[in-house]
C-alpha cells in the first residue's frame, strides 16, 4: 500500500489533474476505496451526496471514454446517438420500468446484432416527468455503436413497444460527458432513486484510466500541451481536503492522443 496526494485519470480524450491537499491510499493492498487515514465518519446524508456525485463522475467518465471508440467493420468509428425513451402508461414503479426497459435493449440488441450474444453499447439514465405526467418515469440513453437502421424512428419505437421514443444526434455536441450528466442532476438527490442504481450501463464498456505513480503523474502534466487545458477548479472532500482539478482536452491534439492511448495500453501494473 502506498499514499500519493496526486492522480490522473484519462477517460477518452478527457485528462483530468488532480492535486489532492492530504495523501490517499492506493495498491494493490487496498483494496477497500481509496480513502485517506482518520478521516471522519459520514452521516447518511453525507454517504448520498458522495453517491451521487460518484454516479455523475462514473457517467462523464464512461461517455467520455467510450463515445467515437466503437470501430465499424470499415475501420470507421460509430457515431453516438441520444435516444430518449417513454411510457405511454403513467409508469411510476422504478422496478416495473427497469424491467421494460432491459427487455427493450435485448430486443434491440438481438435486431441489429442478429443474435442474443451482446453487441450493443449504451448507458442510460433515468428521469422523472414531474413538471408535465406526475413522476411518469423515462430514459435517456446514449448508444456509442447503434448500427445505421432505415426508418430508425418507427424502428426503434416498434421495438420499444411502450410509448414514444426521440432519436437525436449529437454529432456537434462537445462534450458529450457534461451533456449526459445534465439528465441526471436534478434527479440525483430525488428520494425515490435513494439505494437505487443512479444509471445503467451496458457490458463491455471500455473504462477509463486512473494513475498514482508520482513519477508518472508528474511526466503526463509535463507533456500536456498548455493549449489543451481547459479549466482549473478547487473543491472540498472530505477524505482529502482540498483538491484542484486540472482539466484537459487533446481531442484536436492527435500528438497527445497518440501517446496518451499508447500510455493507457501500457499502463504498468
Amino acid at each position: 500500500m502506498q499514499f500519493t496526494n496526486q492522480k490522473i485519470t484519462i477517460a477518452g480524450h478527457i485528462v483530468e489533474y488532480d492535486f489532492m491537499e492530504q495523501p490517499i491510499k492506493y495498491g494493490p493492498d487496498n483494496r477497500k476505496k481509496h480513502t485517506s487515514t482518520g478521516h471522519p465518519l459520514t452521516t447518511p446524508e453525507e454517504n448520498e451526496i458522495s453517491s451521487a456525485n460518484r454516479a455523475k463522475s462514473a457517467v462523464r467518465r464512461l461517455v467520455n471514454s467510450n463515445a467515437h471508440k466503437w470501430l465499424k467493420a470499415n475501420g470507421t468509428s460509430y457515431l453516438p446517438i441520444f435516444v430518449t425513451f417513454t411510457f405511454e402508461d403513467d409508469i411510476r414503479d422504478l422496478d416495473i420500468a427497469s424491467s421494460f426497459f432491459k427487455v427493450a435493449m435485448q430486443r434491440l440488441n438481438y435486431f441489429v446484432g442478429g443474435s442474443k450474444k451482446h453487441f450493443l453499447h449504451y448507458i442510460a439514465v433515468t428521469e422523472f416527468q414531474d413538471k408535465t405526467r406526475e413522476g411518469v418515469i423515462h430514459y435517456h440513453v446514449l448508444f456509442f455503436n447503434l448500427p445505421f437502421i432505415e426508418k430508425v424512428y418507427d424502428e426503434i419505437k416498434r421495438i420499444w413497444r411502450h410509448g414514444n421514443i426521440n432519436v437525436k444526434s449529437v454529432r456537434n455536441v462537445k462534450d458529450l460527458g457534461r451533456y449526459m450528466v445534465k439528465y441526471m442532476t436534478k434527479n440525483l438527490k430525488d428520494g425515490r432513486l435513494k439505494g437505487r442504481k443512479k444509471y445503467f450501463a451496458s457490458k463491455g464498456l471500455k473504462r477509463w484510466t486512473v494513475l498514482y505513480d508520482k513519477d508518472l503523474v508528474s511526466l503526463v502534466v509535463e507533456l500536456l500541451p498548455e493549449e489543451t487545458k481547459i479549466n482549473t477548479v478547487s473543491f472540498d472532500n472530505k477524505h482529502c481536503g482540498k483538491i484542484t482539478r486540472t482539466t484537459y482536452d487533446v481531442r484536436n491534439d492527435p500528438k497527445a492522443l497518440a501517446w496518451l492511448f499508447d500510455l493507457v495500453l501500457n499502463k504498468p501494473q
